[in-house]
C-alpha cells in the first residue's frame, strides 16, 4: 500500500531537496577551481603509494603537466581512472575533495 506525505512533509522533503541542490552547486564550483592535484594528494586520493605513482605517470594513465620539478595531475583523468576501476562517483568525488580542501 502507497503512502502519500502530508503537505507539510512534502514541504519538508522539497526543502531537504533544494538544500542539497544548493550543496551540490557549491561544491561543484569549489571542484571547477580545482583542475590539478600533486603526487602527494594523487597518492592519498587513489589510496597507493609514490612509488605506484611513479609507475602510474610512465604508463601515461594520467594528463600530466610539470612545473619546474613539481607534477600535477589533471582531475578529469583521475576520474576517469577511477571510473575505469569500478570506483563509484559519488566516492572519488568524496576523496577528491578531502584532499583539494585541506
Amino acid at each position: 500500500m502507497v503512502q502519500t506525505p502530508s503537505w507539510e512533509e512534502f514541504e519538508k522533503l522539497t526543502k531537504e531537496i533544494q538544500t542539497l541542490r544548493d550543496e551540490l552547486d557549491f561544491i561543484k564550483q569549489i571542484m571547477i577551481g580545482y583542475k590539478w592535484i600533486d603526487s602527494k594528494q594523487l597518492a592519498e586520493v587513489l589510496k597507493v603509494s609514490q612509488s605506484t605513482i611513479w609507475r602510474y605517470r610512465k604508463l601515461n594513465l594520467f594528463t600530466v603537466r610539470a612545473e619546474g620539478a613539481k607534477v600535477f595531475f589533471e582531475i578529469e583523468s583521475v576520474r576517469n581512472y577511477m571510473e575505469s576501476r569500478k570506483i563509484p562517483h559519488s566516492e572519488s568525488n568524496r576523496r577528491l575533495l578531502r584532499v583539494v580542501l585541506k
